[in-house]
């Protein structure tokens, strides 16, 4: 059903192109990255997962707009990065979200 609800948001069989919102993709804003990923969330009865362009100046502004915009979807969104955690992981969590790291490896989720 995702693949059917994508299909039908984006004009493809499959889901958004990855970093479509990111300075190196077609640089949406928050705005409309949060409009989508609400009709995504609200069209599917799956998890969804919120990826980001990997920009963390970027992500840090769209992904708290989707959070927001999601408010109490339970969505996962990522990536939480050293340089985005405060906006990223604060925001996810605020608005009823599961925040999720690029890797385990990761340096801020490492117990040092």
């Amino acid at each position: 059903m995702g693949q059917k609800v994508c299909g039908k948001l984006w004009g493809r069989g499959d889901c958004a192109p990855v970093g479509e919102h990111g300075p190196n993709g077609l640089n949406r804003s928050g705005e409309e990255a949060a409009q989508t990923a609400k009709k995504v969330a609200a069209a599917v009865d799956v998890p969804v997962i919120v990826w980001g362009s990997a920009n963390a100046e970027k992500d840090a502004d769209v992904l708290r707009k989707v959070a927001e915009a999601c408010d109490g979807m339970n969505l996962v969104i990522g990536p939480v990065v050293e340089d985005n955690y405060k906006q990223v992981g604060a925001g996810a969590i605020g608005y009823k979200h599961t925040p999720l790291p690029p890797a385990p490896s990761t340096s801020i989720w490492q117990n040092n």
